[in-house]
């Protein structure tokens, strides 16, 4: 049991309803800004594999921070990741209206992957952290029925 000068490593709530505003802000923010510095880094490095090294190690620095994240804030991860698939799935479906091929199709799919993952994540992270809340998915097992008979009298 922590005593109480020392600090807790869970995020509290607040803290985590803070990172998980400004995560989705951040999201928000990447995707309404990636064309314009994919555009900047492909007008200023004009050798291509040069571009495809710095495009490599901005997608390993991004996932490696992005880890970090889900071991150490696993319910707040999983969180953000539903909302990402919820946005994905939105994206997704006004594409299919205008564009039905399997690129959209498979976006779909990616997104429902999301979703499902995001579920995940968040019941493991809910479980880690003690929370209570719940949006009750997971089916809670029935008790054993007990036996009348017990295994070693059926076998006389």
């Amino acid at each position: 049991m922590p005593h109480q000068n020392e600090q807790s490593e869970e995020p509290s709530g607040l803290k985590g309803c803070m990172i998980l505003i400004l995560g989705i802000a951040g999201i928000i923010f990447v995707i309404w800004k990636l064309p314009w510095v994919f555009n900047f880094i492909a007008s200023v490095v004009e050798v291509r594999l040069l571009r495809d090294l710095i495009w490599t190690s901005i997608v390993l620095l991004l996932g490696l921070t992005l880890y970090y994240v889900r071991e150490n804030m696993r319910l707040v991860y999983g969180i953000v990741e539903i909302l990402v698939g919820i946005v994905s799935t939105w994206l997704a479906v006004n594409n299919i209206e205008d564009k039905p091929d399997i690129t959209t199709w498979l976006a779909l799919a990616g997104a429902i992957y999301l979703v499902v993952r995001g579920l995940d994540n968040w019941t493991i992270g809910r479980r880690e952290t003690g929370s209570t809340f719940s949006l009750r998915l997971e089916k809670e097992r029935p008790a054993k029925p007990k036996r009348f008979l017990s295994d070693s009298a059926t076998q006389d």
